[in-house]
């Protein structure tokens, strides 16, 4: 076996062309059907080449060399790798159906097909044969309705299902590896949920927007390690998950104050698709806190972000035995602001 090292350099041209369309067509007086179609076509070539180094051997050696001893192993892992092109066609589609029930209601259902092209990944220690993922598809079915319940409160509510062919996923560690060599792969997956939308003019001078949702989502089996992880929820998909936030506004002559007190609510959730445990980030609230002083020139703020210093964590990535790296957000963040309105001078 050769004791040194091997470098990887490769040149990706990218083509892409796109014709798109959409129209809007009155069924009747109040109801109204939107249709869209996309047509891609991707175009992609790789040039690949990877080379053998060492303090014993100053010249880096192609592993196409076959007749070199020395690259006989790696220049049969090489020759494997002869997918290096992707001509690519799909469409997006969109088709959807709005109702307008009454002044103050709209009730809609739509369908989306999105696509995602394919690609190659490649990172040290995967083989060749490995490098391309195949292009996503995702199918997206809503029902949803819009309503004033009162005057100045809005309702807005939906329910989706989404259906991916070839969900791509990310990964830290390829099958049969033990060290981290990140690699995009392939794997059906589904997701399910709801969101509802509460905004509000409590009185004339205090606003309120309340959010909440309800999500879950399946993978069914993601590459990682010496065996698949099987059924995986998506990354950053908590199944719980709200918001809020309330503004209060105080006219004090011609300047106004304003308090603004916002945030979101994250339930249980893993940071990486494979959900190891190293990535699991436990439920966890961020409120922050601001009051601006606003005149017809110029306006100054306090503010306080993730003001009662919750830690929690902004990214993580599974390395398997070697556990997780982790990236944690910032803890409490405050600062005064002020800024000027004043008109840009004219010529």
């Amino acid at each position: 076996p050769f004791d040194g090292r091997s470098d990887r350099e490769y040149n990706l041209t990218v083509e892409n062309v796109s014709v798109f369309g959409q129209i809007d067509y009155d069924l009747a007086d109040d109801i109204i059907l939107t249709a869209g179609l996309r047509y891609s076509k991707d175009t992609k070539n790789i040039n690949w080449v990877a080379f053998f180094s060492s303090d014993q051997q100053a010249e880096r050696i192609p592993y196409a060399a076959t007749e070199s001893n020395l690259n006989v192993e790696a220049a049969s892992i090489f020759n494997r790798f002869a997918d290096d092109s992707i001509d690519y066609s799909d469409y997006a589609a969109r088709l959807s159906l709005k109702k307008q029930f009454s002044d103050s209601t709209m009730g809609f259902v739509s369908w989306n097909r999105g696509i995602k092209g394919g690609n190659w990944t490649l990172s040290s220690g995967v083989s060749p044969e490995r490098f391309r993922h195949e292009p996503e598809v995702l199918n997206s079915f809503e029902v949803g309705i819009k309503t004033e319940l009162t005057k100045g409160t809005r309702l807005n509510a939906t329910t989706y299902y989404y259906d991916y062919d070839d969900y791509q996923t990310f990964v830290a560690i390829p099958p049969g590896e033990v060290s981290p060599n990140p690699q995009i792969g392939n794997s059906d997956a589904t997701a399910y949920g709801a969101e509802l939308e509460l905004i509000s003019s409590l009185t004339d001078n205090v606003d309120m927007m309340l959010g909440l949702a309800f999500s879950h989502s399946e993978v069914e089996a993601i590459q990682a390690g010496a065996s698949p992880v099987l059924n995986a929820q998506f990354p950053n998909a908590p199944s719980v998950s709200g918001n809020y936030l309330f503004r209060y506004y105080k006219e004090l002559g011609e300047n106004t104050v304003v308090f603004q007190f916002d945030g979101a609510y994250y339930g249980d959730q893993f940071l990486e698709v494979t959900n190891g445990p190293g990535t699991l980030q436990e439920a966890y609230n961020i409120s922050n806190l601001s009051v601006t002083y606003e005149t017809e020139s110029w306006s100054f703020s306090v503010w306080s972000k993730n003001l009662f210093d919750e830690r929690y964590k902004a990214y993580s990535l599974d390395l398997g035995a070697l556990g997780a790296t982790t990236y944690y957000a910032p803890s409490r963040t405050s600062a005064a602001v002020s800024s000027s309105h004043l008109p840009l001078p004219t010529s």
